[in-house]
């Protein structure tokens, strides 16, 4: 974790503060993500002891954090449930088990330049998609909309080093006037039928735009295909390709957002921070910042693929009328997506529930 901790000392050093959102703001944030709990007070005390345990216990990816002032220690897990499953459970474990260990090393770098001094157990589920819960509140880094989970920043702030080595030196006016999505297969569990039928909404994209010109569209990554067959199927397909580097895609003014197994994390925040614009595709799940962003202002929605047809019309017909949106999204990237920002949410949204707690 050494290493995880100076990324992010380096992180906050290099952000200016200037710019940031501010306290106002981020509260608007935190006040959203508490609405269900003041309304609907979570269990105190001993009976929430006794969720918490049942949650660690039965949950491979739901970790209980206890913060004391300043330190946060995660409940150790009972040796019954972990080592004993098939080698991807034993892998999805490591994964569960170092995410828990990021977010227990952000929330203490968090705390120690906020200040805050808390007391406060919560649970955290570290899974893509988290188990929810009415009566004691799961905090999470995603979730569908209207689920009750409390949202922290997602893990790929984490793993993608808090994007201070995106770059984007090709101006708005010299990308060409296409659309670009390059991304796994996600989405839901394949099989054969399924991928040939399109099932879920990247596959459907993808089949689609196949031979726009104006849209490249590809599946770069084969996964959660059932069978040997289906990935193989999945390879045959004519929009499958080899991984296309970032750096090419960013040569397409727009660039596409499509939710996978729940939001698109990282390609969200790269493209905000890039001279292009981005054009997120309805959605049912929920990052915590969604609800400071404006389409139209910070980047462009779409229902279906016909909305995108419509906005690269509309460029064509005028080239630059989005551009504007592409300033937009960098400004958001800028005000809300750097380490203080988030830090700053982070110290708030755990102090508003620290308070529940105590109610």
């Amino acid at each position: 974790m050494w290493k995880f901790k100076l990324r992010m000392a380096r992180a906050r050093w290099d952000t200016a503060a200037t710019g940031l959102a501010s306290a106002a703001e981020l509260d608007q944030l935190v006040t959203l993500q508490a609405a269900y709990w003041r309304h609907n007070p979570p269990l105190v005390g001993s009976a929430a002891q006794r969720a918490l345990t049942a949650l660690n216990h039965r949950s491979a990816s739901a970790f209980v954090c206890s913060v004391r002032g300043g330190r946060v220690q995660l409940w150790p897990k009972p040796a019954s449930g972990l080592g004993q499953a098939a080698a991807v459970h034993r892998h999805e474990q490591q994964v569960f088990r170092r995410r828990a260990r990021m977010y227990r090393a952000f929330i203490e770098a968090t705390l120690r330049h906020s200040g805050a001094t808390l007391d406060l157990d919560f649970a955290l589920d570290v899974n893509d998609m988290p188990a929810d819960a009415a009566d004691v509140p799961i905090f999470s880094f995603q979730k569908l909309r209207g689920a009750h989970n409390p949202l922290l920043p997602d893990v790929d702030f984490f793993h993608s080093r808090w994007y201070r080595d995106d770059r984007d030196s090709l101006r708005y006016e010299d990308k060409t006037a296409t659309a670009c999505f390059v991304g796994a297969s996600t989405g839901d569990w394949l099989t054969v039928v399924d991928i040939r039928h399109h099932q879920t909404p990247r596959l459907r994209a993808a089949a689609h735009f196949q031979g726009d010109p104006r849209v490249v569209f590809k599946i770069a990554k084969a996964v959660h295909c059932l069978t040997e067959e289906a990935r193989a199927e999945l390879l045959r397909q004519p929009y499958f390709s080899a991984y296309v580097p970032w750096q090419d895609q960013l040569r397409h003014r727009f660039i596409l957002s499509m939710d996978g197994n729940g939001a698109a994390c990282s390609r969200l925040v790269k493209g905000l921070r890039s001279n292009s614009v981005v054009v997120k595709f309805e959605s049912p799940y929920e990052l915590y910042y969604f609800a400071a962003l404006r389409p139209g202002r910070d980047l462009l929605q779409a229902n279906d693929e016909a909305d995108l047809q419509r906005i690269l019309d509309d460029e064509s017909a005028s080239p630059g009328t989005y551009q504007a949106v592409a300033r937009g999204g960098q400004l958001f990237a800028q005000k809300y997506l750097t380490i203080r920002s988030v830090m700053a949410y982070t110290a708030g949204l755990l102090s508003a529930f620290a308070a529940l707690s105590r109610a």
